[in-house]
């Protein structure tokens, strides 16, 4: 949905959704539908065990990194970063703002995490800041977005 929205909105982009095979074909379809198949494609494979491709300059994250273990976050940041292109950008959505402790929201989104994967935990912003840095990316940023949304979005970008 975000990457057919983004089409949408800005004519110029291409944009590819990296998936797991049983949800690929579901996507194809959800994109055809809004068609977008010229512009919006998917990737199938497994991001714990494939690389990600290369040369985007743009790479969203939302919701992915709570899934994942410490270890599985800092893998997963690493791929991400080499796959971006020289300047491009990561946009992550789905972390804790609170430090050091989280609000309720946060506690709440951990527990579901903790229940319903295998080691996942919602990363809090410093954690993140940490992770990105090793990584190799620089300048991480809070884009503030509406109430409603309910969430932050942060930015760090591959140094140029």
């Amino acid at each position: 949905a975000h990457s057919i929205a983004l089409a949408r909105r800005y004519p110029q982009l291409h944009a590819t959704i990296f998936e797991l095979p049983h949800a690929a074909e579901v996507a194809r379809e959800v994109i055809a539908a809004e068609e977008m198949s010229d512009r919006v494609s998917v990737q199938t494979g497994d991001f714990q065990k494939e690389d990600l491709g290369s040369g985007y300059d743009l790479i969203l994250l939302f919701g992915i990194l709570g899934g994942e273990s410490a270890e599985g976050k800092v893998q997963l940041l690493r791929k991400t970063y080499d796959a971006l292109a020289s300047g491009g950008a990561l946009a992550i959505r789905g972390f804790a703002a609170g430090e050091p402790a989280h609000d309720l929201q946060d506690a709440l989104f951990s527990l579901h995490l903790l229940l319903f994967t295998e080691s996942g935990d919602s990363p809090t912003l410093g954690e993140l800041y940490d992770s990105l840095e090793s990584s190799g990316y620089r300048q991480p940023q809070i884009v503030p977005l509406p109430d409603w949304i309910g969430t932050q979005l942060l930015v760090a970008r591959k140094p140029a």
